[in-house]
């Protein structure tokens, strides 16, 4: 009876650690996507903005981000202090549609289905700062993605 437990116990250990093997291998290994932080160099800030430890801060209207890149897609993960701000997404200096925050961080999509070129976004917040705060942690996008620095 004893050695049939010890058995026992031997095939459940390794059934658990042949499951979290795989799991972290699908999870992480295999991740399709990859998140540009709210300080990464190449992401151009206009407006009155700070930094916070893991976001930066958007309060005042006109106050924008702005990035470059060649990829297909792009999204932005934001937390809002409120319900009431907007944002225009503006691709390639033409195409503008605009986002409403919401209190919980969440990805907000911004772009897909592009062609696999050249792209801007500028992200630009409508509303003023009677409506509270945003946060922006940073991007999201596809592995294939390059952000790109302005052209001059």
């Amino acid at each position: 009876m004893e050695l049939a437990n010890t058995a026992l116990k031997r095939n459940i250990i390794r059934c658990i650690f042949f499951i979290w093997t795989f799991f972290l291998l699908v999870g992480v290994g295999n991740s399709q996507t990859k998140f540009i932080p709210f300080n990464h160099p190449d992401l151009y800030y206009e407006g009155r903005i700070y930094n916070n430890n893991d976001a930066v801060v958007l309060s005042w209207s006109g106050t924008s981000v702005t990035i470059f890149f060649k990829g297909t897609n792009l999204l932005a993960i934001l937390k809002d202090a409120g319900t009431a701000n907007f944002y225009n997404v503006i691709i390639d200096d033409k195409d503008i549609f605009k986002i409403h925050t919401d209190t919980v961080k969440k990805a907000y999509v911004l772009a897909s289905g592009l062609a696999n070129k050249k792209h801007k976004i500028q992200l630009l917040k409508r509303t003023e700062w009677a409506m509270r705060k945003t946060w922006l942690y940073g991007f999201e996008t596809s592995k294939a993605t390059r952000i790109l620095t302005a052209d001059p």
